[in-house]
């Protein structure tokens, strides 16, 4: 073994991250002056056709209220930097799917660029928005997600309508 070997990168874990307030902190502080120098960063597809949101979205938020206000400042700025990603479809999945699947609080802030997805089926689940919420609410995966599930229903009741038998 060479006495130059790569070094192995630090474990990192999520949870914590969400819970250091200082150091989310700083990271959205970052992001915002990368936004305001280097905007395009934001716009730009990886080559599996996902935008920086994408790739935040089709991760599980934290479930501690205080690092969900860290996920939602981050949605924030990413959908500030690039709204149109709020639009564009990822392995047939809106933004709005995989923000519900996976507890994320930010519905209101896609609905209010795309206010169409709450009407939009997921393709592979064949749930509309507000049902991705209650089943993650129904996992106990985030504690916002029945206040999402609601909010989602309240928004369209229609897509209610017809479900049963």
């Amino acid at each position: 073994m060479s006495r130059f070997a790569d070094p192995q990168p630090p474990t990192v874990c999520l949870t914590d991250f969400w819970t250091r307030k200082e150091e989310y902190q700083h990271i959205i502080w970052l992001l915002h002056h990368l936004r305001s120098t280097d905007r395009w960063v934001f716009a730009k597809q990886a080559s599996n056709q996902m935008y920086p949101i994408h790739v935040v979205l089709t991760q599980k938020c934290t479930t501690d209220k205080v690092g969900l206000v860290a996920a939602r400042a981050l949605m924030h700025l990413l959908l500030e930097a690039h709204p149109e990603a709020a639009r564009v479809r990822v392995n047939d999945k809106l933004a709005l799917h995989m923000a519900t699947e996976n507890g994320w609080p930010c519905h209101d802030l896609l609905l209010a660029i795309y206010p169409e997805a709450l009407n939009c089926v997921d393709p592979h689940t064949k749930m509309f928005p507000f049902q991705a919420a209650a089943r993650c609410a129904a996992n106990s995966l985030s504690p916002i997600s029945l206040d999402v599930t609601y909010e989602l229903l309240r928004s369209n009741p229609t897509n209610f309508i017809g479900l049963g038998g």
